[in-house]
């Protein structure tokens, strides 16, 4: 039997209640769900979740706009976001591409820590640029999956810097990723979990300039990227092929700034006590015609 709810944590406490056999875990409570329901729905997978920055957007994106981005990239606290929502159970990630996929390295973001003061240095410069925050920067997210307490994380951990921001709820009724396609927020909820094991799959889909309008949410026009990730698609030595993904990665990441890694993904998924047997894939997916019920 299949129930549908308005949010996670209805779905939860529905599934308390005995009301159903599976549910998703809201903010805040996967230690507790582990300890009553165990961990076999609750594994990692080949993914992240992240923020885009609207490349089209006057104030965030282009060019122009890089050390505002970086400011706010450096100003974010990961950990925070690990902890306070996740439990631990996902972890601060400055990447796109997760350890597990051929050619994965380490070093090519900005790094997980937090860094308030350098985040307001790169502010200032913006500013003394000349360009300023009119309105309160918007974290546009989907509503319903517990994505404003994250981004009631972020709004916090911007203010600590001095650079305004605001939540940017959109309705939770399936609409949201095709407003996000066409450009309609401004710093976009994202996430991603690898369809094959292989480094293009994150960088074609969620970068090139061909996948603008598709799942490049961040509408990211780079000639200088998309270019590097052509080549890559077309190199024979697998290895080679690596070096140049990364390259298009680091360029992404810490050149233009174009996306702001979080966490690592992972299913997020528990169980009634008497389903048993339940296993995943580092692709996400459930061997549910496994399962024992009993």
């Amino acid at each position: 039997q299949f129930k549908i709810t308005k949010d996670v944590n209805s779905a939860y406490n529905l599934f308390e209640s005995g009301q159903g056999m599976s549910a998703a875990v809201p903010a805040g409570r996967f230690k507790e769900a582990a300890a009553k329901y165990g961990e076999a729905g609750l594994g990692g997978v080949l993914g992240l979740d992240y923020w885009a920055f609207n490349w089209d957007d006057p104030v965030v994106g282009g060019p122009k706009n890089v050390l505002l981005r970086k400011a706010i990239t450096e100003a974010i606290d990961r950990s925070q976001i690990s902890e306070q929502i996740y439990q631990g159970q996902r972890k601060p990630v400055d990447q796109m591409v997760p350890k597990g996929i051929p050619g994965f390295r380490t070093g090519l973001g900005l790094g997980t820590a937090r860094n308030v003061e350098q985040a307001k240095k790169d502010f200032a410069a913006w500013q003394a640029a000349g360009n300023k925050i009119d309105t309160p920067l918007r974290f546009s997210y989907n509503e319903g999956a517990n994505w404003d307490k994250v981004a009631t994380i972020l709004v916090g951990n911007l203010k600590d810097a001095g650079i305004d921001a605001k939540l940017d709820p959109f309705p939770g009724d399936g609409t949201y990723f095709s407003k996000m396609r066409k450009g309609g927020g401004q710093i976009v909820r994202s996430g991603w979990f690898a369809d094959y094991v292989l480094y293009d799959n994150f960088m074609f889909p969620l970068l090139h300039k061909a996948s603008i309008d598709g799942d490049n949410l961040a509408r990211y026009n780079s000639d200088a990227f998309s270019s590097l990730v052509d080549k890559a698609r077309t190199t024979v030595d697998i290895a080679a092929a690596a070096n140049i993904y990364a390259d298009a990665e680091k360029l992404a990441l810490t050149s233009d700034v174009v996306v702001m890694p979080t966490v690592n993904r992972a299913n997020n998924a528990v169980f009634a006590t008497n389903i048993k047997n339940v296993k995943s894939t580092p692709l996400g997916f459930f061997n549910y015609n496994e399962f024992v019920i009993g």
